[in-house]
């Protein structure tokens, strides 16, 4: 059986666990910055949702008991609905890569923190990967025209 393989290049690679686990940005994937776009929106948009949900239970008027397992039900709610949302941009199964069995409302903001650097740098090669490919393709774009 033949085999072929496309090379990875461009590919940013970020260790997120002790067992050297790690998620991947394509450089050249055109959909990289839309899915980031779109993740953010999204997390901004669930981080609205569980405070009002808070604000809510607040106004409830409700024993202990009752009050600490709907906050835990909002709580497991929301930290599923934003694995999911770092998932569909990070890959698949990448919060369990980073975050383990591990469900805290704080751990996606200490995440992203320190993602953020990384997020520079990731902005910083697609461009000069742009100038790269432009350069590379010209040639056979100027004997097109």
């Amino acid at each position: 059986m033949e085999k072929l393989r496309v090379e990875k290049d461009n590919v940013y690679k970020i260790e997120v666990n002790d067992k050297g686990e790690c998620i991947e940005f394509d450089l050249l994937d055109i959909e990289l910055p839309i899915k980031l776009i779109n993740a953010s929106e999204e997390l901004k948009k669930q981080k609205k949702i569980y405070k009002e949900k808070i604000e809510k239970l607040k106004n409830e008027d409700l024993n202990p008991a009752e009050d600490m397992l709907k906050q835990y039900e909002i709580d497991k709610e929301f930290c599923q609905t934003m694995r999911d949302v770092l998932d569909s941009f990070l890959g698949e199964n990448a919060c369990q890569k980073i975050f383990g069995d591990t469900n805290r409302i704080g751990m996606f903001d200490d995440f992203f923190a320190q993602l953020e650097p990384h997020l520079d740098k990731i902005i910083i090669n697609v461009e000069q990967i742009k100038k790269d490919l432009i350069e590379k393709y010209k040639p056979m774009l100027e004997n097109k025209i």
